[in-house]
This record gives structure tokens, C-alpha cells and sequence, in this order.
């Protein structure tokens, strides 16, 4: 079968793609001549090695230049993260990169401390100090880098920061609060207390205040939106829905097990097709490891809602290509 013209064709475009730089074509080919070769069980994984490897040296090189591009301008954040890309693509063709890099960082931490400075001093005089502690965080990378002391300077930055801060971070966790919106009331309230401890401020019985608000306005939001969850067989997200909810009920003494019980029955019994959907995909791909998590998963389900999918498991498993 190795003339086989759909996987032949589909791998000359993943060439062409990667010579227009198209990288979302290359995946799409490269996926199709995939699942032509399971179809006839022919290996091709030299084939695809040899293509990703072509793109990853590509990228390498183009990654290089735009990364170096965004370290003279100074955007740290920016050539750290496309750095992480960069170097695991080096990393998969064992190419070393290591003295250009630490050349790209040098310049890009070196431009970056004063702009990051300045960028945080801006946030803390209008009282954001939540994108403040970001340039701060990112400053203080630069400066260890460079061997440098900025600890003075960002004590100052960061004195402006809690104090124009405090009051509108309470402004707006209130707001998040009236609105039931727990989990950003939560998140912001560590930053209105960072604000209150740096300033030796107490501000817990305003926290108070608000966390009830908060909790008594997001117990509804938070049980509705986990049985949505529950219905579309999204349980990932109903349990992160009903945690927060138990944490509210928890708050407020209020006994919702009951309810709990009978979403999550709602979502376990929904989320057993979608996951023995997945199972059936990945066994189709012949990723057996795959495979079995999501079948394991769907078994767990199966036995809480009292449900016997064995047959489906076994005719899922069947599926997986024969070695």
C-alpha cells in the first residue's frame, strides 16, 4: 500500500503548506494522511517525522527574528512566551539554541526593565494595582537577570499602587459581589487585602460585608449554572460550578446537598455519550491510551447513575486497530 495516492497527495500539500508558511493546512493534511494510512494500516510516521521536522526548523529560524524583534523593543512578556515555543521546537529537531537565546534575553531584559518600570509606576498612580504586580513581577525578571537591585524602587511604586488601589479594588469586588459573580470577587478580594496588609489597613469587616453579599447573590447563579452544565454533559465545568456553590451554602449555613446530588446525577448520566464518543474517536485513531481514560471515565459515570454500558465498551474497544 505504500503507493497509495490520498496519502501520498495529502502529504505533498503538508510540504506545500509549510513552504507558504500555512500551519494550520499542515495540520489539516498532514491529519488526513493520518487517518488514510490507519484506513489501509500503513506506517507513515518517518514521513510525517521528516515534514514536522522541516517545519520546526523553519519556525525556528522565523521564530528567532521575531522573537530578537520583540526584545529590542522591550516586550518581555511577549519574547518569553514565543521564546517557550521556540525552544521546544529546537528541542524536538535537537538543535541548540541555547547561545542565541541567552544573546535575545540579554537585549530583551536589558531594554524591557525601564519600560516595565515605568509601565507599573503608570498603574500604580491610577490605582490598578492588579496590572502593577504583572510589570512589577516582569521588572524584577529583568532586573535578576541583569544583577540588579530594584528593590527600593519598587517598594515606592508599590506604596503609590496600594494606596490609590485599596478603595477602588473594595469598588470593585463589591461590584462582582452585587452582581454574584464569587469567583472574580474572590480573586480580586486577595488583591484588596494585599492592598490593606501593605498599608497595615484592616479592612475585614468590609470584607465581610461583601463576601456575604457575594456568596448570597452567587448561591442561584451558581446552582443554575452548574445544571446547565449538567444537561449539556459538561461535567468539568458542572463541578467547578457547584464547588463554588457548596462554598457559598457553606457561607451561608444553608444545606443544598440535596440539589447537588441530583445535578450531579443529571450531569454524570449526560456525560457518559460524549465521553464514550471520545473513546470511540481515539480508538478509531488507534490511541489506546486515550481510549481507556475516557472509557474508564464513562464506566465511573455508568456505575454512579446505574447504568450498564459494558456492551458499548467492549464494541468501543473492538474498534481499535489490530497490531
Amino acid at each position: 500500500m505504500k503507493n497509495d495516492s490520498r496519502i501520498q497527495i495529502e502529504l505533498a500539500e503538508a510540504r506545500k503548506s509549510i513552504e507558504s508558511g500555512n500551519v494550520r493546512s499542515m495540520e489539516l493534511y498532514l491529519s488526513k494522511a493520518k487517518r488514510y494510512a490507519r484506513e489501509v494500516k500503513e506506517d507513515i510516521s518517518e514521513e510525517v517525522a521528516e515534514i514536522l521536522g522541516i517545519y520546526y526548523k523553519n519556525s525556528i529560524e522565523s521564530g528567532l527574528v521575531e522573537v530578537r524583534r520583540l526584545a529590542e523593543s522591550g516586550d518581555v512578556l511577549s519574547m518569553i512566551n514565543d521564546l517557550s515555543t521556540v525552544k521546544e521546537y529546537a528541542r524536538k529537531v535537537e538543535e541548540d539554541i541555547s547561545q542565541k537565546v541567552a544573546e535575545i534575553e540579554g537585549i530583551g531584559y536589558k531594554n524591557g526593565l525601564e519600560l516595565e518600570l515605568a509601565e507599573a509606576r503608570k498603574f500604580a498612580e491610577s490605582g490598578d494595582a492588579s496590572s502593577m504586580g504583572i510589570n512589577l513581577l516582569i521588572a524584577w525578571k529583568c532586573a535578576t537577570y541583569l544583577g540588579e537591585d530594584i528593590s527600593e524602587r519598587v517598594d515606592k511604586i508599590e506604596g503609590i499602587g496600594y494606596k490609590n488601589g485599596l478603595e477602588p479594588k473594595l469598588a470593585e469586588v463589591r461590584r462582582f459581589a452585587e452582581s454574584g459573580e464569587v469567583l472574580s470577587m474572590e480573586n480580586h478580594l486577595s488583591i484588596a487585602w494585599k492592598c490593606a496588609t501593605y498599608l497595615g489597613e484592616n479592612i475585614s469587616e468590609r470584607v465581610d460585608k461583601i463576601e456575604g453579599i457575594g456568596y448570597k447573590n452567587g448561591l442561584e447563579l451558581e446552582l443554575a449554572e452548574a445544571r446547565k452544565f449538567a444537561e449539556s454533559g459538561d461535567t468539568l465545568s458542572m463541578g467547578n460550578n457547584l464547588f463554588i456553590a457548596q462554598k457559598c451554602a457553606t457561607y451561608l449555613r444553608e444545606d443544598i446537598s440535596e440539589r447537588v446530588d441530583e445535578i450531579e446525577r443529571i450531569g454524570l448520566k449526560n456525560g457518559l455519550e460524549p465521553d464514550l464518543a471520545e473513546a470511540r474517536k481515539f480508538a478509531v485513531y488507534g490511541d489506546a491510551s486515550s481510549m481507556e481514560n475516557y472509557l474508564n471515565r464513562a464506566q465511573e459515570y455508568a456505575t454512579i447513575v446505574e447504568e450498564d454500558i459494558s456492551q458499548k465498551v467492549a464494541e468501543i474497544r473492538a474498534l481499535l486497530p489490530q497490531k
